[in-house]
């Protein structure tokens, strides 16, 4: 392509097998047209053929190209030989066992040419356990400063970036197998970009979880490893922050989502835990000592302080009655009526987030500050009076969002809706109560109306970090209160609300593509080494008298 595209997508392969094939067919469905953007495939030493697919591809497409590197073992180094050898004004990062939407280069480019943002984060759907935060993608930026938490909610590096930005700025993938990589990378460019801009409206990139779970992402870690990749990050943060209370917020994202949070499940149980247990809490409580000081707790939520707690105390028995309470928070919902109307639905429940005791979580409020009541199994542990102190904004932070999930597509949308903690005539808050959730369907999808399809119906409790989620149950209704409507919403099999929506004017939503045709023959090695030979010259090697012939085919 003689013209600069508008977007180099960057394609590490490794061993992607049919998972590519999805890949590759949304790539070839896209509204950008081939000469507006190319596709680089690194492929980082694969040995089960995908090599030869990629090179089988880019025969067969010239916007695509396939470079082969041997096996580095992680998806720095093909990324940043994919960014090296990109020529388009931006580029964007896609695994090969994922898939993006028709619309997604088109929507994404023409967001950064509007904003003149430096880095442009589409919408991304999660497709099986993980999970996408809701923060990030609440409704779209055209320019969301850094340091934010919507920002660092989601870290992931499938995002558009400008080319001569990560190239000016010497901004690459930490190479080697690396943890936490695609946090080294992203905020650096954060740091870098004059403008970042969030896309929320349009479901972009289609993370999936790969069946066998053999990617990197699954495999165990090593705690000494991992924690030093982490220092690295945080030197990141350091260079570009001064000390205080700005750069303590920042830092609480590692020590809450990527420290604390590891100490949670059924592991931590155990009077006495295993090797494996033990090895990651000892890095915690060095990473904790060492970088991860207490005027972070302030910024983690109570759930973690009191994590914090038991690392910094060595306290093991608070720490296992802990994981053990939150493995047990559960959310009560019943509804009590329900009202359709055009582009709306209002419900009426009860709302209660409790212990596995069933009693809902429990604030008492004594000369002038708010504590949480735990229950009688933390009377043991030693848990100091401070670490349950809750101050009036954590409080005011508790969250109600209803989500709305896609059928066939997983795509979520959401919206938060106020809720006060109940105050119970002994003067107690409970983090249960009665509520009007009125669902405006118009701007439910980041300010615009939901797509039309089935949408299955949830609601989300948080409350000082311990969250409950569940779909919401249905209530039958009289056909002639949702006869005509543009949003039915219906009683499911299971019992659960539902939601039909027709004759929206979204975008309507696409489940994964059609798998790309094979280009047959398939490529083989044998076949790339013969169509090699044919593009050199035709030697021949003098052997003693003879001549040995070394044309194709002889």
């Amino acid at each position: 392509m003689s013209v600069e595209p508008r977007v180099s997508v960057v394609v590490a392969v490794y061993n992607a097998g049919e998972y590519l094939e999805v890949l590759v067919g949304s790539l070839l469905a896209q509204s950008l047209a081939p000469g507006e953007f190319e596709v680089i495939f690194v492929d980082d030493g694969s040995t089960d053929g995908s090599g030869d697919r990629v090179e089988a591809l880019a025969a067969a497409h010239p916007h695509m190209r396939a470079i082969h590197i041997p096996n580095s073992g992680w998806p720095g180094r093909p990324r940043n030989i994919g960014v090296d050898a990109a020529r388009g004004r931006y580029v964007y990062f896609v695994d090969h066992d994922d898939w993006i939407a028709p619309e997604a280069l088109e929507r994404l480019a023409d967001r950064a040419d509007r904003n003149d943002a430096d880095v442009v984060i589409g919408k991304e759907v999660a497709h099986g356990s993980f999970g996408v935060p809701l923060i990030q993608f609440a409704r779209s930026i055209d320019d969301e400063p850094f340091p934010s938490d919507v920002l660092v909610a989601l870290l992931t590096p499938h995002k558009l970036f400008r080319r001569s930005m990560l190239v000016e700025r010497g901004i690459r993938f930490p190479e080697g197998r690396r943890r936490l990589e695609d946090h080294h990378f992203v905020i650096q460019a954060y740091f870098a970009a004059r403008r970042i801009s969030i896309l929320a409206d349009y479901p972009c990139y289609h993370w999936i979880e790969r069946r066998e779970k053999a990617n990197a992402t699954h495999l165990r870690i090593d705690p000494v490893g991992y924690y030093a990749n982490m220092r690295e990050i945080l030197d990141i943060v350091d260079a570009n922050t001064e000390p205080g209370d700005a750069r303590d917020h920042l830092y609480a994202h590692w020590f809450r989502g990527k420290t604390l949070h590891k100490l949670r499940g059924p592991r931590w149980f155990a009077s006495t835990l295993s090797r494996d247990a033990r090895r990651l809490l000892d890095e915690v409580r060095h990473i904790t000592a060492d970088r991860f000081g207490p005027a972070i707790d302030r910024h983690v939520g109570l759930r973690y302080r009191i994590v914090a707690s038991a690392v910094r105390s060595h306290n093991d028995a608070l720490l296992a009655t802990h994981a053990r309470f939150t493995q047990g928070i559960g959310l009560d919902i019943g509804v009590r009526s329900i009202e359709p109307g055009p582009w709306r639905l209002d419900l009426d429940v009860d709302l209660a987030l409790h212990g596995p005791d069933g009693v809902p979580l429990q604030f008492e409020r004594r000369n002038g500050v708010t504590s949480w009541l735990p229950p009688v199994e933390f009377e043991d542990t030693a848990v100091g009076p401070g670490d349950l102190v809750v101050d009036d904004a954590e409080l005011e932070r508790t969250a109600l969002n209803v989500l709305a999930r896609h059928r066939g597509t997983w795509v979520t949308f959401h919206t938060s809706l106020p809720f006060g903690l109940k105050v119970s005539a002994d003067g107690l808050m409970h983090a249960a109560g009665s509520a009007r959730l009125a669902i405006d369907l118009a701007t439910l999808a980041a300010g615009g109306p939901l797509p039309d399809g089935t949408w299955d119906l949830f609601v989300q409790f948080e409350c000082c970090g311990w969250r409950g989620s569940r779909r919401i149950p249905g209530l039958e209704m009289s056909t002639a209160a949702t006869q005509g409507l543009p949003t039915r919403p219906y009683v499911t099999s299971a019992g659960t609300l539902a939601l039909v929506v027709e004759g929206s004017a979204a975008p309507r939503l696409t489940g994964p593509p059609e798998p790309a045709a094979p280009i047959n023959p398939p490529l083989t090695s044998t076949d790339r080494l013969r169509r090699t030979a044919r593009r050199l010259p035709r030697p021949v090697r003098r052997v003693g008298r003879a001549f040995l012939d070394l044309r194709p085919g002889r």
